[in-house]
């Protein structure tokens, strides 16, 4: 089987040491064509200049953070890559060899959106959730998110439950799976493998708003019914 290609998104704040490390590991890793893609806001300077001294990456700049910062780089990836699959990522993963094989994979068999295994988190250990997904172009294209096609992820939130949003839809309309051997390990303090910094800290300051959100949305997908899937077409007509 040809691999898909694979745009690996990674919205990036204020981490300026990371972008270098990260995609060398991806590349290390990969084994199908795939290309990293920094978005960084454009006040972020030291960040801009760390990814464009690196070779075979490509960057996205958007204008200052505001609240859904991180939904808004992916879905401004989403508009400017033409990759049949985009993996959400942070620069505090960790990937293992493999991980390319098993979405694309999941993906040939007409799989909107793919989990990956973080490592961490304990739904995510279960197969339930994933911090990490796959969503397939088609997918994004033809449904998107419970607001309408041609976006991947809810901009509503401040930066919690966006991942739980995408993953609940996707298994609503039956289009979710789960890839355990899809690794993606996430170097987060919550699991002792990163130190507390102040972006950590920022993603933490409105989580019990974002959880309101994430109830106030809920009943939108939960009425959603499941989609036939066509294998290696893209599923979900």
């Amino acid at each position: 089987m040809t691999l898909p290609s694979v745009a690996i998104v990674v919205p990036v704040l204020r981490r300026p040491h990371r972008p270098a490390p990260l995609a060398a590991i991806f590349a290390a890793t990969a084994t199908g064509p795939q290309h990293v893609v920094f978005v960084a806001n454009d006040t972020d300077e030291a960040e801009i200049a760390a990814v464009e001294a690196l070779d075979d990456v490509d960057l996205i700049v958007i204008d200052d953070r505001r609240p859904g910062d991180w939904a808004r780089k992916v879905n401004t990836a989403y508009r400017l890559t033409t990759d049949p699959i985009l993996l959400l990522c942070g620069d505090d993963v960790r990937p293992r060899l493999g991980w390319h094989d098993e979405i694309a994979n999941a993906y040939a068999q007409g799989w909107g959106v793919i989990g990956t295994q973080d490592c961490g988190n304990r739904r995510v250990l279960a197969g339930h959730h994933s911090t990490h997904p796959a969503v397939a172009r088609w997918y994004a294209d033809r449904h998107g998110t419970v607001d309408g096609p041609g976006t991947v992820i809810c901009e509503e939130y401040d930066h919690n439950y966006c991942d739980a949003e995408l993953v609940e839809t996707a298994k609503a309309r039956g289009l979710w799976t789960f890839c355990n051997g899809a690794v993606l390990e996430h170097l987060h303090p919550n699991w002792g493998k990163a130190t507390m910094d102040d972006v950590y800290a920022l993603g933490r300051q409105c989580f019990e708003a974002d959880q309101r959100t994430y109830h106030t949305r809920e009943l939108r997908w939960r009425s959603l019914s499941p989609l036939p899937r066509t294998a290696e077409t893209g599923g979900g007509t």
